[in-house]
């Protein structure tokens, strides 16, 4: 299994620093994760998720993909 994480910075919430903000969208999706698990909801091939900064805005994704 392959995990990607793209996050892009050029939001106004990861200004004047990005730094705090990619750790927080990190720390959700981590908590997130952990709840889905959890719940008996493991991750799989396919799957994707949308990260959102927070302004609410669309700032990154996480793929899902299979062994190669």
């Amino acid at each position: 299994m392959q995990i990607t994480i793209t996050i892009s910075t050029e939001n106004d919430a990861f200004q004047p620093d990005p730094s705090r903000e990619v750790a927080r969208i990190l720390d959700t999706f981590a908590q997130n994760l952990h709840d889905a698990l959890d719940a008996g909801r493991p991750l799989r091939p396919g799957q994707g998720f949308v990260l959102k900064d927070g302004n609410g805005n669309t700032c990154g994704q996480v793929m899902i993909r299979g062994a190669r």
